[in-house]
C-alpha cells in the first residue's frame, strides 16, 4: 500500500526548500560582493604599488648615478660600493615587508566564511 504525505509535511518541506534557496542566494550575493571589493581593494593596491616602486628605482638610480658622477675621479671603487650596499639594503628590506605583508593580511572572504560557519551551527542544533 501507498501512504500519501501528509498536507503538512509536504508545505513543510516546501517551505524549507524556499527557506534554504533564499539563504543560499544571500550568502552567493554576499560571496559575490565581497570578491568584487576584495578585487578591486587589491588590484588598486597594485596598480598603486607598481607605480610606486617605477618612481622610487628610477629616484634611486639618479641618486646613485649623481653620487657616482661625484666620486668618480676620487673613489669610484667606494661610490659603486656604496651604491650596490644601498641596493641590496632595498632589496631585502622590500623582500621581509612583503614576506610580513603576505603572512599577517586580512583572510579571504572572512565574512563569506563567518555566515556559512553561523548557518552550519544554526543547522547543526538539534531542534527541542
Amino acid at each position: 500500500m501507498h501512504t500519501e504525505p501528509a498536507p503538512g509535511l509536504l508545505a513543510r518541506l516546501r517551505r524549507v526548500a524556499a527557506s534554504s534557496l533564499a539563504m543560499l542566494e544571500c550568502r552567493i550575493g554576499l560571496f559575490a560582493t565581497e570578491l568584487e571589493s576584495d578585487l578591486l581593494r587589491v588590484g588598486k593596491g597594485l596598480i598603486l604599488l607598481l607605480l610606486a616602486a617605477i618612481f622610487g628605482a628610477f629616484m634611486l638610480l639618479t641618486l646613485l648615478a649623481l653620487l657616482t658622477v661625484m666620486l668618480w675621479e676620487t673613489h669610484r671603487l667606494l661610490a659603486l660600493s656604496l651604491s650596490a650596499a644601498c641596493l641590496l639594503f632595498a632589496a631585502v628590506w622590500c623582500a621581509s615587508l612583503a614576506a610580513r605583508r603576505l603572512t599577517n593580511g586580512k583572510t579571504f572572504l572572512a565574512q563569506t566564511r563567518a555566515e556559512f560557519e553561523k548557518d552550519r551551527q544554526a543547522f547543526s542544533r538539534s531542534e527541542p
